[in-house]
């Protein structure tokens, strides 16, 4: 119970304890430097109320001593600091406090001359950074050596702190939760912004109404798309003129910052201009903002070149899943298109991200099957339907990837974008005018035919239209994808087979051709097989009894590119359509002067790419050259450097 009594210990015991005194003691000191007297103690009435007060003094002073020894016997964790060692990236000098033992005790004589005489000749030779890595890693090695061998401690100097050599497993998987959020949310305010556009457009969005230009006139979605080509060329224009160079995915895997300004106008940009009716695909802006979140968690949490590397790739494919709602296809992206790789470290860190993106965006945004689902099955006639739909699909898809990865090489850098892409959208505007389906991603041609039945002639003159549309968009500078727009083109193309084959084979529908087709040519587009097959299932949740017939596609489309470099004696393998196709080159043998180096033999001044790797041991998105088994190149030798520069060849100095 509390009395009154111990409320007037407590309350002097306080008093005393922390320095104050009664007015008039003008000599009193803080409890720290002074020792209480009998003189204090006499102002408590009684001793009972003393007691506790001696108590509670002691165990104060014992607990400031206690701190007091704790501080002298960390000093070294608290005082000491970590600083970068000039020359050498990555790695940390501890420097221990002042007035630290710099030599071993009981350390003979000949020992402590090597080990105070190795720095001294290490400062003399830190001329560059070579010698200053070299002379530190003798330093610490000939000190570690000696102490040993005299039994004595090590010397208590400069520690050094070199960087994780590997980042593992759980720790990556960490980030890639973090890197999947992110990505997550940006794609989810990316999807937002297309559904907004839309509805102020067109009234609807592409959630209700699979043709948006059926819910306005003609005239207007004329007008729209020709505002929308003269809006953009200003907005890529002046983001080129103006904004830092781009950073493309593959850049960002090598350690280049991706600028966060520009990626983000650049991203909503994409987005909006193909919301409003430009016929390229949507999916370049959600793995480009993907790569930008992995690439600043891993510089801001300095990750090791490696896991940086598997980070961004996965953060971008994983964009890509939380865009359409494909969380297989996006980690198969990853893997197989941008790390070139499958290993237990890459598919966890690749599936985590993909999986946790596509839960956080589906949070917000509701998900749904973007196209029709057809059933296919494991019967005679389909799987030869299969095998026929694969091959001529496969080869129309790699000429038309061929053809966009040239047009989109070869687009306009400077102030010419400011009329060609306005005359290619004006051009687009009086097609559409006239023929429908012409505009969007194209998702209303391949629905057409993947629920009914379309002529064939509406057919061909569809799909030649809509592939001349694409590339002439990507050869203005519009920047943009072909997933959806591939997807549609095969589809289109699926459907013309269908219609001369069905004579032939009765039992398999017309639109089976289609998304048969579909899945064949979007792989050769993408030049990734297994990406085509699994986008397909996922686009239209595939039943289990389709996927025979549709991997027999994929592998004769791929087997039919083969077959064709083998007769042409031609490397026909595609690099990835990724951003880097915005950004930088697309071979090692084709420069970044192939398409943009002006009369005067110079570079347009917005040529800066930061993403183009001149290390003659990787390809030009960054992947060392061999990784992959279609891609052998070997760097040329100085003969051929001469020839194709019609310069005399020099011989190689010793």
């Amino acid at each position: 119970m509390l009395t009154a009594r111990k409320v007037v210990g407590i309350t002097v015991g306080w008093w005393i304890g922390t320095g104050h005194v009664r007015p008039g003691d003008e000599q009193a000191q803080p409890l720290g430097e002074r020792r209480i007297g009998d003189d204090h103690l006499e102002r408590i009435a009684t001793p009972d109320q003393r007691a506790p007060v001696i108590k509670r003094i002691a165990r104060r002073r014992a607990r400031r001593k206690a701190r007091k020894a704790r501080r002298a016997t960390v000093s070294n964790k608290q005082h000491t600091h970590w600083q970068r060692v000039p020359g050498m990236p990555g790695t940390w000098t501890k420097t221990p406090p002042a007035g630290s033992p710099t030599t071993a005790v009981n350390q003979p004589e000949a020992t402590t001359a090597a080990a105070t005489k190795q720095p001294t000749t290490g400062t003399a030779q830190a001329s560059t950074s070579t010698d200053r890595r070299q002379t530190g890693a003798n330093n610490a090695t000939a000190a570690s050596n000696t102490a040993a061998m005299s039994g004595a401690s090590p010397v208590s100097g400069p520690q050094i702190r070199t960087p994780i050599a590997e980042t593992p497993l759980n720790r990556l998987s960490f980030f890639a939760i973090l890197a999947g959020i992110c990505t997550g949310l940006l794609t989810a305010a990316l999807n937002w912004t297309v559904l907004a556009v839309e509805q102020r457009l067109y009234g609807a969005t592409h959630y209700s109404s699979i043709f948006l230009g059926s819910h306005v006139s003609p005239m207007r979605l004329s007008v729209t798309l020709f505002l929308v080509g003269l809006v953009g060329s200003w907005v890529w224009y002046l983001l080129k003129r103006f904004g830092r160079p781009a950073v493309s995915v593959p850049g960002a895997m090598q350690g280049t910052p991706m600028p966060i300004i520009e990626t983000l106008l650049s991203a909503f940009t994409q987005v909006i201009t193909v919301a409003a009716g430009a016929p390229v695909g949507r999916e370049n802006a959600p793995r480009l903002l993907g790569g930008l979140a992995a690439s600043r968690l891993a510089h801001s949490f300095h990750l090791d070149a490696q896991a940086r590397r598997i980070l961004v790739a996965s953060a971008a494919g994983a964009g890509l899943a939380a865009s359409f709602h494909l969380p297989l296809a996006g980690a198969l992206f990853a893997l197989e298109l941008l790390l070139l790789e499958m290993s237990t470290r890459t598919i966890v860190t690749t599936m985590l991200t993909s999986a946790t993106a596509v839960a956080t965006a589906g949070l917000i945004l509701q998900p749904h099957p973007i196209f029709t689902g057809v059933a296919l099955n494991e019967s005679s006639p389909m799987l030869i339907a299969a095998v026929t739909v694969g091959m001529v699909a496969g080869l129309l898809g790699h000429g038309f990837g061929l053809a966009a990865r040239k047009a989109a090489a070869a687009r306009p850098l400077g102030a010419n974008i400011l009329w060609e892409m306005p005359i290619v959208f004006l051009g687009l505007a009086v097609a559409a005018h006239f023929v429908p389906g012409v505009s969007g991603s194209g998702r209303w041609a391949a629905e057409q035919i993947l629920q009914d039945h379309m002529a064939l002639w509406m057919l061909i003159f569809l799909a030649v239209i809509r592939a001349v549309a694409i590339i002439a968009c990507f050869r203005a500078g519009t920047v943009g994808g072909t997933l959806i727009p591939a997807f549609s083109l095969g589809a289109l193309c699926g459907g013309i087979i269908g219609t001369v084959l069905h004579p032939l084979l009765p039992s398999v529908p017309v639109a089976a051709f289609a998304l048969m087709g579909a899945a064949a040519f979007l792989s050769t587009t993408m030049a990734a097989p297994m990406f085509g097959m699994l986008a397909a299932v996922e686009f239209t949740d595939m039943p289990a009894q389709g996927y025979l017939a549709m991997f027999i596609t994929v592998i004769a489309a791929a087997l039919a590119v083969r077959i064709l470099g083998i007769i042409l004696d031609k490397d026909l393998h595609l690099p990835a359509f990724t951003s880097a196709a915005w950004t930088g080159t697309l071979h090692r043998d084709e420069p970044v002067t192939a398409h943009h180096t002006g009369d005067d033999g110079r570079i347009h001044p917005d040529v800066a790419h930061h993403d183009i790797d001149t290390d003659p041991t990787t390809a030009a998105d960054g992947t060392p050259l061999g990784s992959h088994p279609d891609a052998h190149p070997q760097p040329p030798t100085p003969e051929e450097v001469a020839a194709k520069h019609q310069q005399p060849p020099t011989t190689p100095s010793s």
